[in-house]
């Protein structure tokens, strides 16, 4: 009978699955299948708390550490003044092994070797965001693929159901499930749903550009909190270095600064692709 039970409902798991999923783009996907797939949905409502940090926005960056395990590099962009830091920590996405998952149809075997080096990739990003939390005080990652609608089903009462071999997929994950940090959306359905219509062609070009729309859009969502240090784990693909001189341009009241965190293994593989 227990077998039974916890057929049907990893079966009404999958159907839940299935439906968010139809409604997002790639990096959602992949969220909402960890989230349901695995069984962290329970309703529950996201746990947020106010941040306890009294250092300014300017100290945070001057006082950023040039060197932090697991990182080969640190870029340091700054700016007058500015209302808070965006701290991206570049990401390396885990591909799905379902082709209908994927943006670009892929063979098995390559699927297989980018996803052992993006296993590579979030033990390093688990030590990144684990060495920053401590020394900022900040818990709150943002997270790619990661909505409102999605973090709302986030529950740590439950998140020992996850089966664990599936938290190394995902570093941050793997950190809430330690009740290290807590994930806040890095994503809204809109910019999620446009790095969908894109992401295509930037695979086939590797022009930063094209992923100019969605990234606006992050900026926006990011806006809307009030930390003074806005860690964002993001693909390594993405430059906000690109947006952000408009975006401060046009709302100087809410200017950000910039950090890039490279991990290791990104670094290693792509230092020569100009692609991070």
């Amino acid at each position: 009978m227990a077998k039974k039970r916890h057929t049907k409902d990893r079966k009404v798991r999958q159907d839940k699955a299935q439906s968010m999923q139809s409604a997002l783009g790639y990096a959602g996907k992949i969220a909402a299948g960890l989230l349901l797939l695995y069984g962290i949905v329970v309703g529950a409502d996201s746990v947020t708390k106010s941040y306890d940090s009294k250092k300014t926005t300017e100290e945070l960056f001057n006082r950023f550490p040039t060197t932090i395990p697991g990182a080969a590099e640190i870029r340091k962009y700054p700016v007058d003044h500015p209302a808070s830091c965006l701290v991206h920590v570049k990401n390396m996405h885990y591909i799905p092994d379902a082709p209908e998952l994927q943006v670009v149809a892929l063979p098995p075997d390559v699927v297989k070797s980018h996803n052992k080096e993006s296993m590579k990739t979030q033990k390093d990003i688990y030590t990144i965001l684990d060495y920053l939390s401590k020394w900022s005080g900040e818990k709150h990652v943002f997270c790619e693929g990661w909505t409102p609608e999605l973090v709302s089903y986030l529950s740590p009462e439950k998140i020992h159901t996850v089966n664990r071999s599936s938290l190394e997929l995902f570093g941050e994950v793997k950190l809430y499930a330690e009740g290290k940090i807590i994930i806040l959306p890095g994503d809204t359905k809109e910019s999620d749903m446009l790095k969908e219509g894109v992401l295509g062609v930037y695979l086939m070009t590797l022009d930063s550009r094209v992923l100019n729309a969605p990234e606006y859009k992050v900026l926006d969502l990011l806006s809307e909190s009030s930390y003074p240090m806005k860690i964002l784990v993001y693909g390594h693909g993405h430059s906000f270095r690109d947006n952000l001189e408009a975006y401060n341009n046009k709302n100087p009241k809410g200017s950000m600064s910039l950090i890039e965190v490279i991990p290791k293994n990104v670094h290693d593989i792509f230092q020569n692709t100009g692609t991070f």
